[in-house]
């Protein structure tokens, strides 16, 4: 990344893997190590100031238990309060199935996204020594990942330029519709169809008849969807969604 340093802790033992953090060059940032560094655990420190930033990757399936790594982090966050008292702490990353009780019982610290990160799962995760940010925005990635990206934001809430818009078409249908549709039925002349001697022709009479009546009856709606909604908002749901909001802005 352009005008960034790149800081990496690697995974020990293992190709691949470890945390990184890309940080502005303007901001001077510094890595400060915990004394009792452990290179098991995949947690980065790093210095902006009096901020603290903890970068950190919590495997599905670690090498080690779950206390013994709470430990550890307790113990970075508690050497960071004492001997840094005026200093803010953020840690972030990739969770997986850490408990946010039970980092927030042993640092203090606040868990401050509240949207799925991966798929109906929120798995990454911003924790806070103090409510130092405006907002939260989960946003797509702009690098190929499987994980949203999370904007930890003051001021005013930051555009998302990936954001992408596509008009779907969908049949809404109510009961007064259905009602017209079989009343039209009821009355339906299909000797034009029964009476075709050819058995192509008479099959595409036939569809002709029933799209118009489909057309007709169940018109098609141009609904907006964005790449933002979550995966279960059909254009059906939006539409629906839609329909229940619009007394709220009259």
């Amino acid at each position: 990344m352009r005008n960034s340093t790149k800081i990496l802790r690697d995974r020990i033992g293992h190709k691949g893997g470890g945390v990184a953090a890309y940080v502005r060059c303007l901001l001077k940032p510094n890595i400060w190590k915990f004394s009792g560094d452990n290179p098991m655990f995949e947690l980065l420190w790093i210095t902006v100031d009096n901020l603290f930033l903890g970068v950190v990757y919590y495997a599905p399936r670690p090498k080690y238990n779950v206390e013994s790594f709470l430990d550890y982090l307790e113990a970075t966050v508690d050497e960071v309060t004492n001997n840094f008292s005026a200093s803010e702490i953020v840690i972030a990353g990739d969770c997986n199935q850490l408990l946010d009780t039970e980092l927030t019982q042993r640092t203090g610290l606040m868990q401050i996204v509240d949207q799925p990160t991966h798929w109906a799962n929120t798995l990454d995760r911003v924790f806070v020594s103090s409510p130092m940010y405006t907002g939260v925005k989960v946003v797509f990635s702009t690098v190929k990942s499987d994980h949203l990206a999370i904007i930890a934001y003051t001021g005013a809430q930051p555009k998302d330029i990936n954001k992408k818009q596509t008009i779907l078409q969908h049949r809404p249908h109510t009961p007064d519709q259905h009602a017209a549709f079989l009343d039209h039925l009821l009355a339906k002349n299909w000797d034009h169809i029964i009476d075709a001697k050819d058995t192509r022709y008479a099959f595409a009479l036939f569809y002709a008849d029933v799209l118009l009546m489909l057309d007709t009856f169940y018109p098609q709606r141009a609904i907006t969807v964005t790449n933002k909604d979550p995966y279960f908002v059909t254009p059906k749901v939006k539409s629906l969604l839609r329909k229940r909001n619009r007394p709220m802005h009259k």
